[in-house]
């Protein structure tokens, strides 16, 4: 209920689309519970907690022709201050009939849509006041609570699901909710929600969808069926996702699916009551990878007091044969603004003695604007090559970028804009570039990523470096892919993970090699499959490739190694220090130095509406 209607901030894309699957899977669950139900039956559906929501003008229609009575509870201050709004609004108040006295004055009856003002852990009172609505106890009854009893008391939470299971003998109860608290997007989750005064009060003693499931069915449930809002989305039509993708250009993946990953949808069944499950909540598309005894640390090392802030993500960078570390652009905070915004500095990261440092270097040339998820390769004389990336997803870089160390002493850059081959990659980002040889020439390998119209692209481009001879080779990834990682390795190049155009999180593991002029993609034969995850990081260490992190269907920091010689794989929890502050695995990049360990700068992600974090960095890891 937009009360209103003057006032309007412009949020992102990821804000909406987190409120469309949630506002989707309640609609579809209220659609599918009238279409299950005999007209012939009177059905009814009770919502907990409903605050200002518009549900039954909605739906107003389908619940007369359904013959549904609805009923809306919340705290008495909330639905008299509803009912004044809905007479007010001359749309509202015409679509309901004159209001049906009652002896309470906190029962707001008008034909088949009743509003209650009661505190919903009273269920003595709530029981009384919805006989006064007429609700009957043995009707297929439809529950809905939305992020309502996660702010209250666990006790009082069993007793309400109690009292709900024995009550209502032919009922689904639906119940949307929060869920693991212990990753980095849950810590800040959680975070924010202290920071509001309204704490999340169950989600610690219930923190993953089986601890739920548990909960609801000691409780008196006879069945309990969940999904998240991954799961949710997957379980859409083609059509439908392709609808909501064309509404405005998105391209915060990470976000949407970790923010997904962390409601869940639970459908806790009682009696006779008939619905057709959502396709979501009848098989789980993934399964758990069998972690590896044993951790891999990570800790953050010290660095100089004069050292430049590190807080960005969606960077590239490269690694120098002298060990440092070139970071170039992002989205992030820079020295001279806290202002979140997408970067055009060039960041050097150098060790000084015991200590480390980054620092800012002076450019010159043809500075760009700030752009992110583009890749950044060496070249054999020296130059670093920045292919791809985006202001906006309706604004690419369309320009390749060389940028050549001027002065390594004083590190100057100079930047200079090209289009070849800028006009043969294509407008693209989120995409792997990586550096082979081929018949003598140094040669630039690209794969996948995204371009316009939210398209997702699977071709394989060779760009020789020494006359920018540009051409599509005759292999194609499996399916458009983007934010895979990629490594060469032994002439050719490892490709791994990234997602595809269904939002679906990859473990693919193809070599892309060639012999003479014949090019193929393999299948690695790995013998176990990793975790599927995108926006990870990636190196190669002596026969073994190293994943790291990423977004997918973790369940935690993970650390996988894959033997090329031996194909097996391990999989290791990544251990960080136990007071360290929220570390959000995806957007980084990852160099392998020469101490061995793996160095990781930069990460994080806007957390839907919880707020935008910047990883401490750099951090590293040693296997």
């Amino acid at each position: 209920m937009n009360v209103n209607a003057s006032i309007y901030i412009r949020q992102s894309p990821r804000y909406f689309k987190g409120y469309y699957i949630r506002v989707k899977a309640i609609n579809s669950l209220v659609s599918e519970f009238l279409n299950k139900q005999s007209c012939s039956l009177r059905t009814q559906i009770i919502s907990l907690g409903a605050g200002f929501d518009t549900l039954f003008f909605r739906f107003r229609d389908k619940f007369a022709a359904s013959n549904c009575q609805v009923v809306e509870i919340d705290f008495p201050a909330v639905i008299s201050t509803k009912w004044r709004l809905i007479r007010e609004s001359q749309v509202l108040s015409s679509m309901l009939s004159p209001r049906v006295p009652t002896a309470s004055p906190d029962v707001f009856l008008s034909d088949n849509y009743c509003m209650i003002g009661c505190d919903i852990t009273d269920t003595g009172k709530l029981a009384d006041l919805l006989v006064m609505c007429g609700i009957d106890y043995n009707a297929p009854t439809l529950l809905i609570s939305e992020c309502v009893l996660t702010y209250v008391e666990p006790d009082k939470v069993d007793a309400i699901i109690q009292w709900i299971s024995s009550s209502f003998k032919n009922s689904i109860f639906c119940c949307y909710e929060q869920i693991l608290p212990n990753d980095g997007f849950g810590k800040i989750m959680l975070r924010h929600f202290m920071s509001l005064g309204s704490p999340l009060k169950n989600i610690e003693l219930y923190p993953t969808k089986s601890a739920h499931k548990q909960r609801l069915m000691k409780r008196g449930f006879s069945s309990v069926h969940m999904c998240d809002m991954n799961e949710f989305y997957l379980s859409l039509q083609a059509s439908e996702k392709r609808r909501v993708d064309m509404i405005e250009p998105f391209d915060e993946f990470e976000d949407f699916y970790q923010k997904c990953s962390h409601y869940t949808l639970m459908l806790s069944v009682k009696g006779d009551c008939s619905i057709a499950l959502p396709a979501c909540c009848k098989t789980s598309h993934h399964a758990p990878v069998k972690m590896t005894p044993g951790t891999v640390g990570l800790d953050f090392p010290a660095l100089s007091p004069s050292s430049a802030v590190v807080k960005r993500f969606g960077h590239s960078s490269v690694c120098l044969p002298n060990g440092n570390v070139v970071l170039i652009g992002g989205f992030g905070v820079s020295e001279l603004s806290t202002a979140h915004r997408r970067l055009n500095d060039v960041l050097l990261f150098r060790q000084d003695g015991d200590q480390y440092g980054c620092k800012i270097l002076p450019a010159s040339g043809d500075v760009p604007a700030g752009i992110v998820h583009h890749r950044t390769v060496l070249l054999a004389d020296g130059r670093i090559l920045v292919t791809g990336g985006r202001q906006s997803p309706i604004h690419p870089q369309t320009d390749c970028l060389s940028i050549t160390i001027e002065d390594m002493d004083c590190c100057r850059f100079k930047i200079v804009k090209f289009e070849a081959p800028a006009d043969r990659i294509g407008p693209r980002w989120r995409h792997s570039a990586n550096i082979l040889m081929y018949q003598g020439h140094e040669c630039l390998l690209i794969t996948g990523g995204c371009t316009i119209d939210n398209s997702f692209l699977d071709d394989v481009i060779l760009i020789q470096t020494s006359d920018w001879k540009c051409k599509k080779l005759p292999i194609h990834l499996p399916q458009g892919t983007h934010s895979h990682a990629a490594v060469t390795h032994d002439g050719g190049v490892i490709v791994m993970g990234g997602l595809n155009e269904e939002m679906v999180p990859l473990n693919m593991c193809y070599y892309i090699k060639h012999e003479e002029d014949d090019w193929s993609l393999l299948q690695l034969a790995i013998s176990l499959p990793f975790t599927p995850r995108f926006s990870c990081g990636c190196c190669v260490h002596k026969d073994s490739v190293i994943l790291v992190g990423g977004v997918g269907c973790l369940e935690d920091m993970e650390a996988v190694i894959i033997n090329l010689k031996t194909d097996e794989t391990t999989t290791y929890k990544i251990k960080a220090p136990r007071q360290n502050p929220p570390i959000l695995l995806h957007c980084f990049t990852m160099h392998l130095l020469d101490d061995g360990a793996m160095w990781l700068f930069g990460g994080g992600g806007n957390c839907f509406s919880f707020g935008t974090h910047f990883n401490i960095s750099p951090m590293r890891i040693t296997i």
